[in-house]
């Protein structure tokens, strides 16, 4: 019976290290992020666009379009830092993933918050593309192949991070901090940008002309 009961307790301890929960888990997040006060958009020699920041930080756009409207957003949700959860791979709602380095990405106003609105259905105002997902029903967890994904419960992955676990945990941490419910993409099915969003009651509601 003493047997029994330390090979269940092993067992156990060996499938707790292979996940981690959105309830369990703490808001002891590993920040990666640079602050700014100004975001430029220039065309780059090879006819891109980027945004650069006083920080001197570049971002690379395949158009005009998608490189004003990520400025109109940053601008908009009035965001000061740009933060990155790890470089990882985006697994979209059909299950198809897609390599980006820094893709993970999110953003913080000022005062430390995340950015957000108070769009009444929560995700869909015909502005920005974002689709909504569950903060209580994540999980990072290892499939049998030894990579880390975040899973929203029962089974619809939204991110994978290959065998950096730790990048995987850190990102269930910054969705709990600050609260996201939403992944967001400019220029899809390849963004050239995307953000986590939180939904607030006390931030103005993006609208078409904002961007504009």
């Amino acid at each position: 019976m003493k047997n029994t009961l330390i090979i269940a307790s092993v067992s156990l301890g060996l499938m707790s290290c292979d996940k981690q929960t959105f309830n369990k888990v703490d808001i002891n997040v590993i920040e990666k992020c640079e602050t700014f006060s100004q975001i430029d958009l220039r065309q780059s020699a090879i006819e891109t666009w980027q945004l650069q920041t006083d920080g001197g930080k570049t971002y690379d756009f395949p158009n005009y379009n998608e490189a004003y409207k990520s400025k109109r957003l940053l601008e908009n949700y009035k965001a000061s830092s740009l933060c990155k959860c790890g470089d990882g791979i985006y697994t979209n709602e059909n299950g198809e993933e897609n390599y980006n380095g820094d893709f993970i990405s999110y953003q913080l106003r000022e005062d430390g918050e995340g950015i957000g609105n108070e769009q009444e259905n929560r995700y869909d105002n015909g502005v920005e593309d974002c689709l909504p997902f569950e903060p209580d029903r994540l999980i990072a967890k290892k499939n049998i192949s030894g990579d880390w994904y975040l899973v929203e419960k029962p089974d619809h992955s939204l991110f994978g991070f290959g065998k950096d676990k730790e990048a995987c945990i850190n990102t269930l941490k910054v969705i709990k901090k600050y609260e996201f419910n939403q992944t967001c993409f400019v220029g899809r099915p390849n963004p050239s940008f995307t953000y986590l969003k939180s939904y607030k009651s006390d931030t103005p509601k993006i609208t078409t002309e904002s961007l504009q």
